[in-house]
């Protein structure tokens, strides 16, 4: 209730019509104030100073049938309308407002389920002698305006509420000064400072040096502005531990003064998973997105929630309407009965004010995101669980790198497991070399790589002879611009000082300047190829002589066979044809018979030089072609009735093929042939040449007197056969048994042209 004195001088005050007035005048200023009074919104009623009602308007009266028994009438005081006990206390009232003192009230009435609440102003009326005549009472329905005041009086109940216990720090600093003007307990148990400490603090005291520049640019930025803000800063604790921290901020006022709300999230173990990404070969992301958290309050005993606004900036919901069992009905269903079971138990657990879990949320657009949900639970005097206040964190970035590591390390393990190979990593900037432990014994011969860990350390054990050349090797790639993939072979002393042989091979990585600050490797072991390379090479040169030695005796083979030949065929029919001649000369008679015989022997001669130059060289070759040249020998040996051969040929294209090829083929039909007519008293031969994508195929088959292939000790012409094969790198088979005559197959590689 509050009273003012009213001068009777005031220009406010209410005065009746003058008596001087006529009397129509005065009738008709009466109907007009009545006319006003019964139009109007506002209950009024007039007093006299006997304290009888001279006059109502007609809301007053309807009002007054909805409350009072019996309702207000005109000429009935208004003592008869309050209980006896509180006669003295209206006579006070009154009293007072005659001695020209304003008053005002607020009363409340209830009616039926709801309660209603009015204003009433009382005030005195003034004649125009200034004198007091009546007292004025006007009552305002102020009923939504206490409603809303009850409203805003409950939401900064809630909103103090929220902001004390909500798990992430939070305060509020003035604009102008920076000052701190309110913590909450979060923040106080995340920083160590006390409350006290905050509020005698501003928050450049928090900021490392170097920050506060770019903090001053942003508040300067800032302004007076309306939006929210999200960045990451760099904290100091009260303990001097920086951290990194993720604020979100909005601008309100606080006190009559333009502030601001920060809440703050530390994401310093985020900054160094990600540090570790990068430092692990670059193999995730280096970049995530923040986001502003889901905040709720959860009243538990009326099972109403309220949700802030990044239900839908997270995840797409509009929070208004949606129950409690919300988040229940759109979790992943693998997480759903041990989050539910998990809540309920802390819930029921008198002890506990903090519950955290992680799972999965169904998004508005139907895929899952990770939350992380932290949650503070309030209790009453009892304990019991009556409010629970939290905040959702979208984590699904962070989930997708902690899986993604995890799978790059399975590889990574993997890898080295079944690779032979020595995996390295070399940091250039601080020298340091890692190396996979799992196979350093096996490649290098060491077992510490503490022995080697560093350039200085590992060049130390390079062979004196492989030195220059591994250094010339790193120091070309690294002063190198373009270069990125090095390889080398060097030797490598081992922990027992002997030298094993390696295989090194890099590539470096740059930064945007081109400079290197990374090179990642692996070494292999080739010890054993190169011993196999050394037999190799050995094996090599034997075959090499044993071809030449094969060459040179089938050379002096078929030297002997020449002169035998010519010495015990050529020879002798020459002789005898110079006796021939002799004779003819000496004896007229048979001149005629022995120049005769004389012409037939030398025809015969010629005949055989023929034929044995045919067996040293291919004259028809280059003229007739490979397939001809073999029939063309076939059918010489054919002419001798000693063997009767039968050439075929199957899908056989010999443009194919090089000179060197045909020549070696011919050669191997020829050999196999006077080996078959010299060796295996055969009569019939086949010859059968035939030709796929990838190889030629050469049969020569004969119904001779056979052989034991496992026995048999083989002769310049199975020798000659053997090493032309070996020269064209292909395979020959020999079937053979006593009596089942022989079977020669060669295959050799197509050499297309």
């Amino acid at each position: 209730m509050s009273t003012k004195k009213n001068s009777p001088h005031s220009d406010n005050k209410i005065v009746l019509p003058s008596q001087h007035l006529t009397q129509v005048d005065a009738e008709v200023t009466r109907q007009y104030l009545q006319y006003l009074v019964k139009n109007m919104n506002d209950s009024i009623i007039i007093i006299n100073k006997n304290l009888e009602i001279i006059l109502l308007n007609d809301i007053t009266v309807e009002r007054s049938k909805k409350y009072l028994d019996p309702p207000l009438q005109i000429g009935i005081s208004a003592l008869n309308f309050v209980k006896p006990e509180r006669h003295e206390m209206l006579k006070d009232l009154f009293k007072s407002i005659f001695t020209g003192i304003t008053i005002k009230r607020e009363s409340a009435f209830i009616f039926g389920d709801h309660e209603k609440f009015y204003q009433s102003n009382f005030r005195p009326i003034y004649n125009l002698k200034d004198e007091i005549v009546a007292a004025l009472i006007i009552s305002v329905d102020i009923t939504e305006k206490k409603l809303n005041e009850e409203r805003i009086k409950k939401s900064e109940e809630q909103y103090r509420l929220l902001f004390a216990s909500n798990p992430l720090p939070a305060w509020i600093f003035d604009m102008e000064t920076l000052q701190f003007l309110e913590i909450n307990k979060a923040a106080i148990q995340f920083y160590g400072y006390s409350k006290e400490e905050f509020l005698s603090m501003k928050i450049t005291d928090i900021r490392p040096e170097e920050d506060i520049d770019a903090l001053y640019a942003d508040l300067e930025r800032m302004g007076n502005e309306k939006h929210f803000q999200k960045d990451v800063w760099r904290h100091y604790k009260k303990n001097g531990e920086l951290v990194h921290v993720e604020i979100f901020s909005d601008s309100i006022v606080y006190e009559q003064r333009p502030a601001r709300l920060v809440m703050v999230n530390d994401v310093s173990e985020k900054i160094e998973s990600e540090a570790e990404l990068i430092k692990s070969n670059e193999r995730f992301l280096l970049a995530s997105k923040a986001t502003s958290d889901a905040i709720w309050d959860w009243d538990m005993e009326k099972d109403e929630i309220k949700w802030g606004e990044g239900l839908f900036t997270l995840f797409g919901y509009y929070g208004k309407g949606l129950s409690s069992d919300f988040m229940f009905q759109h979790i992943h269903d693998e997480d759903r009965e041990f989050i539910k079971e998990s809540l309920e138990e802390s819930i029921n657990n008198p002890e506990v004010t903090i519950w955290r879990n992680e799972y999965r949320l169904l998004h508005a657009r139907g895929h899952y995101r990770y939350v992380l949900d932290n949650r503070f639970i309030v209790r009453n005097n009892d304990k019991k669980a009556i409010r629970s206040i939290g905040a959702m964190k979208d984590i699904t970035e962070l989930k997708e790198k902690e899986r993604d590591l995890l799978f790059l390390n399975e590889r990574f393990n993997l890898v080295t497991k079944a690779t032979t190979d020595l995996i390295w990593d070399w940091n250039l900037q601080t020298g340091e070399i890692y190396r996979d432990l799992a196979n350093l014994q096996k490649v290098y011969g060491v077992e510490d790589n503490d022995e080697i860990n560093n350039i200085n350390k590992w060049i130390k054990r390079i062979h004196p002879n492989d030195l220059e050349r591994v250094q010339q090797t790193i120091d070309k790639i690294l002063h190198s611009k373009t270069k990125e993939i090095f390889e080398i072979e060097y030797r490598f002393l081992m922990d027992d000082q002997t030298y094993t042989h390696v295989y090194d091979r890099g590539y470096i990585m740059r930064n945007e300047k081109q400079e290197p600050y990374r090179m990642i490797g692996a070494v292999q072991n080739i010890s054993v190829r190169k011993r196999l390379e050394e037999k190799l090479l050995h094996e090599e040169l034997n075959s090499q002589k044993i071809i030449s030695q094969a060459v040179i005796d089938t050379q002096e083979k078929e030297r002997s066979e020449i002169s035998k030949e010519l010495h015990d065929n050529v020879n002798q029919v020459l002789t005898t044809t110079k006796l021939y001649l002799d004779l003819a000369s000496a004896n007229n008679e048979l001149t005629p018979e022995l120049i005769a015989k004389s012409s037939k022997n030398v025809i015969y001669v010629i005949n055989e030089i023929r034929q044995l130059s045919h067996s040293l060289i291919l004259p028809s070759l280059g003229d007739l072609g490979l397939l001809d040249s073999i029939k063309d020998l076939i059918e010489n040996i054919n002419a001798t009735n000693q063997l009767e051969v039968t050439f075929i040929q199957s899908d056989f294209n010999e443009d194919l093929l090089e000179d060197n090829q045909k020549l070696m083929l011919f050669r191997i039909t020829q050999e196999g042939l006077n080996n078959i007519l010299r060796h295996s008293a055969a009569t019939l031969a086949t010859v059968h040449m035939m030709q796929d994508s990838k190889k030629i195929r050469l049969m020569i088959r004969d119904d001779g007197k056979g052989f034991d292939s496992n026995q048999i000790k083989p002769g310049a012409g199975l020798n000659n056969i053997r090493n032309r094969v070996y020269l064209f790198n292909g395979n020959l088979y020999i079937h053979s048994s006593h009596g089942k005559g022989c079977e020669l197959i060669i295959d050799i590689p197509l050499q297309k042209k």
